[in-house]
């Protein structure tokens, strides 16, 4: 009858309107690593809280689940709710992955990417970043704004990393011999 209407359309609710309960039943299984488990008590309303723990596990049991979207709902609450905390930028490392790699959804992975880059310029994730950016840009096919990112990456870490790849993605000369 109605009750099981309401009960369907309650449980279906997205995890970015819940609101907060003491409902944590889910965490439980989900740290020792049963993400099915902790998955099937996610679906309820108010089920995460607007932690950045909280929504990190979350995101780790929806990624665990092959739920990549409801992953990046989490992932998106940390930066724009808790910009400030320091794993705000490898949240949105973690949301250009999944764009990227899961999703194949490269013009928002190279947004996330920057955003790493915004939130935590100075870190070694930065470099990663802007690394990642010129790959998703190169899959996105933007070939402006990809030339633009690697001289970038070329110019700040000319022995980074992924300097080869970058620049072979970003269709930069290749480096002298002399590194």
């Amino acid at each position: 009858g109605k009750g099981s209407i309401l009960h369907w359309t309650l449980w279906r609710k997205p995890l970015d309107t819940v609101g907060p309960t003491q409902d944590g039943a889910w965490r439980e299984p989900a740290e020792r690593g049963d993400y099915a488990a902790a998955a099937a008590l996610l679906r309820g309303p108010g089920s995460v809280r607007d932690t950045v723990e909280d929504l990190l596990l979350a995101a780790d049991v929806m990624r665990g689940s092959q739920r990549p979207d409801e992953a990046l709902t989490c992932l998106s609450r940390i930066s724009r709710n808790h910009a400030a905390d320091p794993r705000a930028a490898t949240a949105e490392f973690t949301r250009g992955r999944i764009l990227l790699f899961q999703l194949h959804r490269p013009e928002e992975a190279a947004q996330a990417f920057a955003a790493v880059r915004t939130l935590s310029p100075g870190s070694s994730l930065a470099q990663d970043a802007l690394a990642r950016e010129v790959e998703a840009l190169y899959q996105a096919g933007d070939a402006d704004r990809l030339r633009l990112r690697a001289e970038e990456y070329a110019a700040k870490y000319p022995r980074g990393r992924r300097i080869d790849a970058v620049r072979r993605m970003g269709g930069l000369e290749p480096a002298g011999t002399n590194r």
